[in-house]
């Protein structure tokens, strides 16, 4: 993968006011290409949390997923799922604190990105 480079060219700061600018783009700057390059994740770049479930529970009945994101979702997406199962609303409201979702087989192990 490419990687951005960590310094930048500025011209001669000529007072002290250009040059604190400077020190100040340059830390932001240095800060923002270490994330960068060691990869973002979806966590880091999306307002979602990524959930395990260790076992769904019975086949097609409601199971609760604690997102911790602080408001109602927009979605999920299924990022693991250990068996042959679909993942699907259960009907009940989303709320600030949990999903409701169920599974067409029993006992999955998920791995649900909520966002």
């Amino acid at each position: 993968m490419p990687q951005i480079r960590r310094r930048l060219k500025f011209v001669e700061p000529t007072n002290a006011f250009e040059k604190q600018v400077e020190e100040e783009m340059l830390s932001a700057w240095q800060e923002l290409s270490a994330i960068v390059n060691k990869g973002l994740r979806s966590e880091d770049n999306f307002d979602a949390a990524i959930v395990t479930v260790s076992d769904t529970g019975n086949a097609d009945t409601q199971f609760d997923v604690a997102h911790n994101l602080g408001r109602v979702p927009a979605g999920y997406r299924v990022v693991f799922i250990d068996k042959g199962a679909v993942i699907y609303d259960a009907g009940a409201p989303w709320d600030t604190a949990y999903i409701y979702l169920a599974a067409s087989l029993a006992n999955c192990n998920v791995k649900i990105e909520v966002f």
